[in-house]
């Protein structure tokens, strides 16, 4: 071979080799931006996501007073917890035997009770003595009702110390007549530490 195609070959291995080098190095160009560009968009993609995320969770925590929630109990029926007055409508009615005297005396505490006829109309009287004294510190008169719960009791004492409803309201086999007391509206405030506390008083018939 002569010297002339002998460097005829050595410059077509060389240019050869340039261009497979420029080939290679593209392809790794090629490879390395795809990849990175694969990358930033993966990278792109979680960074919006977490960023959503956080988004959601702030206006979710923000709206956490306007959410409104639902309970299955708000669909159940509810029981008033207070203990209300037995109805005594399954106890001994009145009748006019019940008519008379009663007292009830607790320590240095007393009442006297007594049911009347005035023209076919039932009339009531109540005086309560707080300790030991001789006049009534409350009296209480006016129209009876024979309602196991009276709400308002009619009183025409003008200078009683507060208004009364009376409930549970029995009248009993040994003549007796139990009445929850409860004191509603004070009227006279000065005089408040002498109106009948509120309870259960069972007063008893006169012989």
């Amino acid at each position: 071979m002569s010297e002339k195609d002998k460097k005829n070959n050595g410059t077509g291995i060389m240019f050869g080799a340039i261009i497979l080098m420029v080939v290679i190095v593209a392809i790794i160009f090629i490879v390395f931006f795809v990849k990175g560009g694969n990358n930033n968009a993966i990278s792109q993609a979680y960074s919006n996501n977490v960023e959503t995320n956080t988004v959601n969770e702030v206006n979710d925590e923000n709206n956490t007073n306007n959410v409104e929630y639902i309970s299955i109990n708000d669909t159940l029926p509810t029981t008033n917890s207070v203990d209300m007055p037995i109805n005594a409508d399954d106890k001994i009615q009145f009748d006019e035997s019940y008519l008379g005297e009663y007292s009830w005396k607790q320590g240095d505490n007393a009442m006297s009770f007594e049911l009347t006829e005035e023209n076919g109309e039932i009339k009531y009287r109540l005086l309560y003595y707080p300790n030991e004294v001789t006049h009534a510190s409350e009296e209480l008169w006016g129209d009876w009702s024979t309602s196991s719960n009276i709400v308002s009791v009619d009183n025409d004492n003008e200078n009683a110390i507060a208004t009364y409803s009376f409930n549970d309201i029995s009248y009993n086999e040994d003549d007796s007549i139990s009445i929850y007391i409860q004191a509603k509206d004070v009227i006279n405030e000065q005089l408040e530490m002498y109106k009948i506390p509120d309870g259960k008083y069972t007063l008893e018939k006169a012989d």
